[in-house]
């Protein structure tokens, strides 16, 4: 039986090309038995895909630093251009709704 969590999307699938554009970042920690830790083990990026009627989602990378800080991109003009390396996408089942989960293993500034 294939079930919604085992459905895994492309980036093109996702946001019709491979272009995002990353609207905001934040820090993502570390959590030991359900408590969260002082540890970054990544970053997400905030991004809206122009292709897709500017969709938002969140793509998870861990990385040590990030691809662009928050003071960079509000530099920018509060966007940057980028794609998402080996960009997983995926559902799981939260209560009574699905809610999309993404990664990928780099994000690249275009």
């Amino acid at each position: 039986m294939i079930r919604v969590g085992d459905i895994k999307l492309s980036l093109e699938q996702v946001a019709n090309a491979k272009e995002i554009l990353i609207t905001d970042i934040r820090e993502v920690r570390e959590y030991v038995d359900g408590k969260r830790t002082d540890n970054i083990i990544g970053y997400a990026y905030e991004v809206a895909a122009p292709k897709n009627k500017y969709e938002k989602f969140s793509i998870k990378v861990e990385e040590k630093s990030p691809v662009i800080t928050a003071e960079e991109l509000e530099a920018k003009g509060g966007v940057a251009k980028a794609t998402a390396n080996d960009f997983v996408g995926s559902f799981y089942h939260r209560g009574d709704d699905y809610v999309f989960t993404a990664k990928a293993s780099k994000v690249v500034l275009l």
